[in-house]
């Protein structure tokens, strides 16, 4: 699992437009060389609290990479999981359980939901 560009968003040194075209090139250059399929992770707007409008763009962007081959691009959709949970938080009641720090670091329980996102994500693949 590779974040190209991501510092660089995140210090404000680039913005989506920039990122996403690393993200294009990767993609273009593993569809045209290889039959790999290759998996793009989205990434939740907590991770960056100084600009999650830039973030809210490039997941934009990383979402519609799938249409250049559905069979081989798949985007596992990790901001709408931790959306979805955030949702969940807020209707139970329960404000305790943060992903990120105010700074965009991610906790212990964040990792631990990642890698169960992507637990799952591997299994339904396998299916």
């Amino acid at each position: 699992m590779i974040g190209l560009g991501l510092k660089e968003l995140k210090r404000g040194g680039n913005d989506y437009n920039g990122v996403f075209s690393v993200y294009e090139s990767l993609v273009d250059e593993i569809l045209n060389k290889t039959l790999a399929p290759v998996y793009f992770l989205t990434v939740p707007e907590d991770m960056f609290p100084m600009a999650p409008s830039q973030l809210t763009a490039l997941n934009e962007l990383i979402r519609s990479l799938a249409k250049k081959d559905e069979r081989r691009v798949k985007i596992l959709d990790y901001a709408a999981y931790v959306a979805d949970f955030k949702e969940k938080q807020l209707e139970r009641g329960k404000f305790g359980r943060s992903l990120y720090t105010d700074e965009g670091i991610p906790t212990s329980i964040c990792n631990t939901f990642l890698a169960l996102f992507l637990y799952e994500s591997i299994k339904k693949e396998l299916k």
